[in-house]
């Protein structure tokens, strides 16, 4: 684990974890709660976080970061800042719980055009959650024919996976690992076929 991702998951231990009796937006009961705006609106923290998505992503090809409100705006923000100090362009965007009724009533707040690879950012780890963006990429998918997200192998984003892709069709899950080894291959062939061999 990178010493920038050793201390991020150390400052959210200090910072966003508090024990006790929580009710979850689902209703169902936790001994535990994280709130990462605790830990994400500290100067230092929001300095690793985004080293720490930039390590994430910044093999993918990627042209847009966000999510929904309210956790995926500074994620979004920081990333796109941290591609911008590494010389790449990358669209901040963010998308709300429910369009707005008035000025241009959109739902989505950035520029995100057809044919954009995205990923997508969530600070919130509920099946709730994780639904809600598999419809937000199941969406995406849709309109550009790829989407891209991340996410750690948790029961929780196990458990809406497997609910999602059983009552899906025409979708192709494909895990990050496996994008990464087709892409060394294709880079290894291309470097063989321009090396004559």
């Amino acid at each position: 684990m990178s010493t920038a991702r050793t201390q991020l998951l150390d400052a959210f231990k200090s910072r966003a974890f508090s024990f006790g009796d929580f009710t979850l937006a689902s209703g169902k009961k936790s001994s535990y709660y994280v709130n990462s705006k605790r830990a994400i609106f500290n100067g230092d923290v929001v300095n690793l976080l985004s080293e720490v998505l930039w390590e994430m992503t910044k093999e993918l090809q990627i042209d847009a970061a966000g999510g929904l409100e309210v956790g995926a705006i500074p994620m979004a923000a920081v990333l796109a800042q941290r591609y911008a100090m590494h010389g790449k362009p990358l669209e901040g965007f963010f998308v709300r719980k429910q369009q707005k009724e008035h000025g241009a009533k959109q739902r989505v707040e950035g520029v995100l055009n057809p044919g954009m690879r995205v990923v997508v950012l969530d600070d919130v780890l509920t099946i709730d959650a994780v639904d809600a963006e598999l419809r937000m990429l199941e969406a995406r998918a849709r309109e550009t024919g790829v989407a891209i997200a991340i996410g750690h192998p948790h029961e929780i984003t196990l458990d809406a996976v497997a609910y999602w892709t059983a009552h899906q069709s025409g979708f192709q899950l494909v895990p990050l690992s496996e994008a990464i080894r087709l892409k060394t291959e294709r880079e290894a062939r291309r470097s063989l076929a321009l090396a004559g061999g």
